[in-house]
């Protein structure tokens, strides 16, 4: 996806959970950006087979050293960085509740957009 529509998933996903404040678009932009840039590295990772685990060579060409691939661990970087920008939005259930409830908007709390971008974001 892109980050345009992250970034608007991520503003409704705020909305609905009553976490949303206009300051806080800085922040959704970074999110979304990330997202962006992890389904941009999951792409290469499954375009490249899918492979967990690569044989780095060493230099003398003779056999190589066994480790994660390089892209999943760009992809598992992302992945929590995102978690972390998303608690700051309180988008994770455990910072939800986190959240002086006298400052978010009175009303019902919406769940469906926080699931749908939880689910959907990989993590």
């Amino acid at each position: 996806m892109t980050k345009k529509g992250w970034k608007a998933r991520i503003k409704k996903a705020c909305i609905e959970a009553g976490t949303y404040q206009e300051y806080f678009d800085i922040e959704i932009d970074l999110l979304a950006r990330t997202l962006e840039n992890r389904d941009k590295a999951q792409e290469a990772y499954e375009a490249s087979g899918s492979e967990p685990v690569i044989t780095q060579p060493f230099a003398n060409g003779k056999g190589g050293k066994v480790k994660k691939n390089p892209i999943l661990e760009v992809i598992d970087n992302m992945n929590k960085d995102a978690k972390e920008y998303m608690k700051d939005l309180g988008l994770t259930p455990q910072s939800l509740n986190k959240i002086d409830s006298s400052k978010l908007k009175s009303g019902k709390h919406k769940s469906s957009s926080l699931g749908e971008i939880l689910k959907n974001s990989g993590i």
